[in-house]
């Protein structure tokens, strides 16, 4: 899943198209999302593997894993945990999983918040829901480093890098 989101492609869509022609993988697949769900949830599970369990429940329906993801992006206590949450959401494409890490933002670790911010460049939208927010202050601009105030302001879309430079002064 992250070697998908690295390589700058949507999870879910590309693991739908591989799988689209092979339903005895399809059905495994869906099996072990199924269990991802209980597996995230377990205390006995080491958190590495809730980590993963995280990311995996963000390939089902918004409306299935949201709930979900969104209790363990509030769970400060368990950043690797939340790191598992903000990942997720960060692979959903959708005006939801968008607001919810604006809104979580302020209140993760170091580590959490650029992955965060970083999901949050993944589409023109989300870079200017960002700016939103920061303009807002919803998000304090000493939040966003120096490199992603780079990006949002040399960005390809000539409005995001106005609101940005607007915003970071520059």
């Amino acid at each position: 899943i992250n070697g998908i989101t690295i390589a700058g492609d949507w999870p879910r869509a590309r693991i739908e198209t591989i799988l689209k022609d092979d339903s005895k993988l399809t059905a495994r697949w869906k099996q072990a999302l199924l269990q991802s769900v209980k597996m995230a949830d377990d205390p006995q599970i080491k958190s590495g593997t809730r980590y993963d369990a995280l990311r995996m429940i963000a390939m089902l329906d918004y409306e299935t894993c949201q709930a979900q993801l969104k209790r363990y992006l509030a769970n400060s206590k368990r950043p690797e945990l939340q790191m598992g949450a903000v990942s997720g959401l960060g692979d959903i494409d959708c005006d939801e999983s968008t607001l919810l890490l604006i809104t979580a933002v302020p209140k993760m670790n170091l580590r959490n918040r650029k992955l965060a911010v970083e999901a949050l460049l993944r589409t023109e939208a989300r870079a200017l829901a960002l700016l939103k927010a920061i303009q807002m202050q919803n998000i304090s601009e000493k939040l966003i480093d120096a490199t992603i105030q780079k990006q949002l302001t040399e960005h390809s879309n000539t409005e995001i890098q106005k609101q940005a430079k607007r915003l970071f002064n520059q």
